[in-house]
This record gives structure tokens, sequence and C-alpha cells, in this order.
């Protein structure tokens, strides 16, 4: 079981990022963290452990990968999310301009 190091947990971007030891080599302690997120478990990082899979000597260095980590990842989202806003658009104007094709005029004019 892992000791969590909960009086030095962060939070950041919804997530907070809690080190713990993970384990000593040659006299040193090698940290890692866990994170739990704000929305719970609909998010696929709550209970993530070390998403990054990088470790440290340090704690305010695993802090600050796992800051990184949650940049890096915000980034790629916000990507995925405007090309599919992108691809819905072409989608959804595509399906207007084929219905506008088989529309005809009479059905748009009112006839007195």
């Amino acid at each position: 079981m892992h000791r969590f190091l909960h009086e030095q947990s962060v939070s950041y971007r919804g997530k907070l990022i809690i080190p713990f030891i993970f384990g000593k080599a040659d006299f040193q302690t090698i940290y890692s963290y866990a994170l739990l997120a704000e929305q719970g478990h609909t998010s696929e990082l709550h209970k993530a452990e070390n998403p990054a899979e990088l470790y440290s000597s340090n704690i305010e260095e695993i802090i600050d990968i796992a800051k990184r980590h949650l940049d890096e990842r915000a980034e790629k989202g916000s990507e995925r999310i405007f090309l599919s806003v992108i691809l819905l658009i072409k989608t959804i104007s595509s399906l207007f301009i084929k219905r506008q094709e088989n529309v005809s005029m009479t059905t748009i004019l009112p006839t007195n």
C-alpha cells in the first residue's frame, strides 16, 4: 500500500494531485502521484495512478510533472473538440444542401 502524502496535495484543473512514496532506490525516496477528479467516476482520470508514467525523487517535481501532463491532455482535448465541431458543421451543411436540392420552388413560394 502506498503512503499518500495528503498534506502535499495540490488542486489543479479540477483534479487533486496527491503525491505518494512509490519506493526507495539507493536510499532515495521515489515519488509518484495519484489523481482524484472533481467530476468523480465520470472522469477517466479519477483515481488514476501516475498517468504520465514518470517518477521523481522530489515532491515539487512530481507535482510539476502531473500539472504538465494535465495541461497536455487539456490541449489535446481542445483540439479534439474543435475537430469534432468542424466535422459536425460540415455534416449539417451537406445535409442542408442536399435537402435544398430536393425542395422545388413551388413548395417554397406561397401560391395565391
